[in-house]
């Protein structure tokens, strides 16, 4: 089978749905546990020092990417 039959398939095509959802929940959780970060007893350094990394690595910008392409892979993916 290549690989175009394969991701056409049903089978392929609920694979690929549940890759994107685990990378879109796996995002979801990482968001919330940086933001749980204003609630430690710091006045707020944890908080704006995970600020300060997310806004200034050019590793988050590409992964940035990534989750644009992983949503629009789940919504044309659901879509077809």
């Amino acid at each position: 089978m290549t690989w175009k039959a394969y991701f056409t398939s049903s089978i392929g095509k609920k694979l690929v749905m549940a890759i994107t959802g685990i990378f879109l929940v796996l995002f979801l959780i990482v968001h919330a546990g940086a933001n749980s970060c204003i609630f430690l007893n710091d006045q707020g350094e944890t908080y704006n020092a995970v600020a300060h990394f997310l806004s200034h690595n050019w590793i988050i910008r590409f992964l940035e990417l990534g989750l644009f392409v992983g949503i629009i892979a789940l919504i044309v993916q659901g879509l077809i």
